[in-house]
C-alpha cells in the first residue's frame, strides 16, 4: 500500500477500465472524490490494480481494475469499505450486479437501425427544434447559476413521492459541476466536458461528462422541469451524443441503472449493457475512525 506519487499516478492511467463508469478517472474523482483525497493523503494504490479512496463520513470505496483471487484480505477490507470490481470476487459476502448502460455512437447515428418515424423523431427533428426554440448551449458553466439551478432540481425532485432521498445524489451532481470548471491543476487529470443550454437566456438545463480515450461517461444531467418544454432533457440528450461523435468519440457510457424508469429514459437508442460488480460494507465502521488502509 502506498499514497499517491507521481509513479502511482502513472501507472492508474495505464490501468484499462474496461469501459466501466465507476471506474473511469471521470467518476472516481467527482464521484469518490479522488483527487481530493490524494491531497489530503486519503487516497492510496494498494497494489498494482487496486484504488483505495476515503469519501464522506469515514466511508471508503475500493476499486479492483484486474481479477483478484486472494479474497483473505479483500474479506477483511470489505469490513471497512465498499469493494468496486470489474470482475466478480468469488467468496465475498453481499454482491450486487451493476449494469451500465452503453452507446455505440456509430449505431446511434446509423440510420438503418431506425425505420423512418423513429429516425425523424429520435434523430432528425430534436436538433430542428433545438434550433427553432432558440436553445443555446455553451461549453462553459457559471457555478453561481449552477447552483441556482441544482438546488432547484433537487427541491423539484423531493416533491416526488417515488424519489427515494435516502440514496438521491444531492450534492454529487453540483460537485460534477465545480470539478468540471475548476481551473485547479489535478494529480490524476480528467477531461471534463460540459455542455449549459439556455433558453430565453436562461440557464435550464447541465450535462457534464468526462473522456477518457475515444469513450464519454455521463456524470451530472439535470436541469429544469417544472417550467422549461418537456421535450428539453430527451433533445438536449441526443445533440450532446451528436457533438462527442463528432468529435471523435465512439462509445458513451450513460452509467448504472437502478430503477425502470431510469433505464427506461437510458434506453431510447441502440444500447448494450457493461456488467461490474459491488460488495457493500458487511458491517458499520465507527465514525470516529478512518479505516485502517489509510
Amino acid at each position: 500500500m502506498i499514497l499517491f506519487d507521481s509513479k502511482s499516478v502513472q501507472n492508474l492511467l495505464q490501468l484499462d477500465n474496461k469501459g466501466v463508469h465507476n471506474f473511469s478517472l471521470g467518476a472516481l474523482d467527482s464521484y469518490f472524490r479522488l483527487n481530493k483525497g490524494i491531497a489530503k493523503n486519503k487516497a492510496v494504490m494498494l497494489n498494482e490494480y487496486t484504488v483505495g479512496c476515503y469519501t464522506v463520513a469515514n466511508h471508503a470505496s475500493i476499486f479492483i481494475f484486474k481479477p483478484e483471487k486472494d479474497i483473505s484480505i479483500l474479506r477483511d477490507l470489505q469490513k471497512k469499505a465498499t469493494i468496486f470490481s470489474i470482475y466478480p470476487l468469488e467468496g465475498l459476502e453481499k454482491k450486487r450486479v451493476w449494469q451500465d448502460v452503453v452507446y455505440n455512437l456509430g449505431k446511434v447515428f446509423d440510420r438503418s437501425n431506425y425505420d423512418k418515424k423513429k429516425w425523424h423523431h429520435k434523430i432528425t427533428y430534436p436538433f430542428k427544434w433545438i434550433e427553432k426554440n432558440g436553445i443555446k448551449i455553451k461549453r462553459d458553466l457559471d457555478i453561481v447559476e449552477g447552483k441556482i439551478l441544482h438546488d432547484k432540481w433537487v427541491e423539484d425532485k423531493f416533491k416526488d413521492p417515488t424519489v427515494h432521498r435516502i440514496i438521491f445524489p444531492v450534492g454529487r451532481y453540483l460537485r460534477c459541476c465545480k470539478e468540471a470548471v475548476s481551473m485547479q491543476s489535478r494529480y490524476v487529470p480528467v477531461d471534463y466536458r460540459i455542455y449549459a443550454a439556455h433558453f430565453n437566456d436562461k440557464l435550464v438545463w447541465i450535462r457534464i461528462v468526462s473522456v477518457q480515450g475515444n469513450t464519454a461517461y455521463d456524470l451530472a444531467n439535470f436541469g429544469n422541469k417544472w417550467d422549461a418544454p418537456s421535450q428539453l432533457s430527451n433533445y438536449l440528450n441526443i445533440w450532446g451524443l451528436k457533438d462527442l461523435y463528432e468529435q471523435g468519440i465512439t462509445t458513451f457510457n450513460c452509467g448504472p441503472t437502478f430503477d425502470k424508469g431510469l433505464k427506461g429514459y437510458k434506453t431510447h437508442y441502440p444500447y448494450y449493457e457493461l456488467t461490474s460488480y459491488v460488495y457493500p460494507r458487511v458491517k458499520e465502521v465507527k465514525k470516529s475512525a478512518l479505516p485502517t488502509f489509510f
